[in-house]
């Protein structure tokens, strides 16, 4: 309907350039019809307006949901990534005093190793020798195998020995 309307209006409208008004379609148009038309047409841009100016409206509004949507998330990455570096620089701390705390240990545990160790070996020997009598020849041998760079002198493992096994 709207498309006819616009058709007429083309039609009226180029039969008024042109100033042919002795046609029929010129004398079946009288100056009310005209006023009519225009009226219509005036009605028909007004709606068209107020419908262009409703999107207009709706597309700013969805703008604004939009940027709101769009601050929160960039706030929410924002607090994540902070987050984030906060948890990288603990798990660092962490594994840093783990590794000071391992290597406290492997130290501790060498020191003690080194102390106990003669005292484990005449230990050993004496238990070996005294319930196996096979001779303390072999069993020097195995303990020196076992114990490759610890073979000492009877004199340090008995000064030690006496040190270590009173604890």
């Amino acid at each position: 309907m709207r498309s006819a309307f616009a058709c007429l209006v083309l039609l009226a409208s180029l039969e008024v350039l042109h100033g042919t008004g002795e046609t029929a379609l010129g004398e079946a148009l009288s100056g009310h019809i005209l006023k009519e038309m225009s009226q219509e047409g005036e009605k028909y841009v007004g709606e068209e307006m107020k419908r262009a100016l409703m999107g207009v409206k709706q597309m700013k509004e969805l703008m604004e949901r939009n940027e709101e949507k769009h601050n929160h998330l960039m706030k929410t990455l924002r607090h994540s990534s902070e987050k984030k570096k906060g948890a990288a620089q603990l798990a660092q701390e962490v594994e840093q005093k783990l590794g000071e705390a391992e290597q406290h240990c492997q130290e501790s545990l060498k020191t003690s190793w080194e102390e106990c160790r003669p005292c484990l070996e005449e230990t050993c020997k004496n238990f070996y020798t005294s319930t196996c009598r096979r001779g303390f020849s072999s069993f020097s041998y195995k303990v020196h195998l076992y114990y490759p760079d610890t073979m000492t002198t009877t004199e340090e493992t008995s000064t030690h020995e006496a040190h270590l096994c009173k604890l």
